[in-house]
């Protein structure tokens, strides 16, 4: 008989379960940016991003309005940020992630990496070499030859230099700030 109230006392304390860890959500996460040490975001599937404003100790789930995966975000202060994901989604935000808005962009592919080298000038790139670059702050983005096939993966810069780099050692490089990109080589 004591077992039996036990087990039947153990099921009705699990009928009340939340989530516990990792709050807020669950999801797998893909990306972080920091503008200052106590504001950050974090992405990941199924259109996640989350925010902090201490340090980490407390995260809140921000609407996006998409359930595409989300792989890479860059604010350029802690109101204007982009965010970038599978199947070519682009988002923008103004409000510091309280709201996104979805950007245009021609391409279906996947976009794997979003950053600025500046307060004007900023890259996404992703499948089949695509990179894309905006010189005023991401209010329009142009698409760049790159004359490569295979997906960039991530993107980084210094003063006008710029780098994608990707699948199989694929590099692209640019010395203008991206007005030109070439295929780079390891040797």
């Amino acid at each position: 008989m004591a077992c039996l109230l036990i087990f039947v006392t153990s099921i009705s304390a699990s009928s009340q379960w939340s989530w516990q860890n990792p709050k807020p959500q669950g999801n797998i996460l893909f990306g972080s940016f920091y503008s200052n040490d106590q504001t950050g975001w974090a992405c990941g599937d199924g259109g996640t991003i989350i925010k902090t404003i201490n340090g980490g100790y407390n995260w809140n789930v921000q609407p996006t309005g998409t359930k595409n995966s989300i792989r890479s975000l860059y604010f350029l202060n802690e109101l204007n940020g982009f965010a970038c994901g599978l199947t070519g989604k682009v988002l923008k935000t103004s409000d510091g992630g309280s709201s996104w808005q979805s950007v245009e962009f021609n391409t279906t592919g996947n976009l794997f990496c979003v950053k600025f080298i500046d307060q004007n000038t900023g890259f996404i790139v992703g499948d089949t070499g695509v990179v894309f670059r905006t010189t005023n702050a991401g209010n329009t983005w142009t698409r760049r030859s790159t004359n490569v096939f295979r997906s960039l993966t991530s993107c980084s810069g210094y003063g006008n230099v710029v780098l994608a780099a990707g699948l199989n050692g694929t590099l692209v490089r640019s010395i203008d700030k991206g007005r030109y990109m070439a295929a780079g080589h390891c040797e």
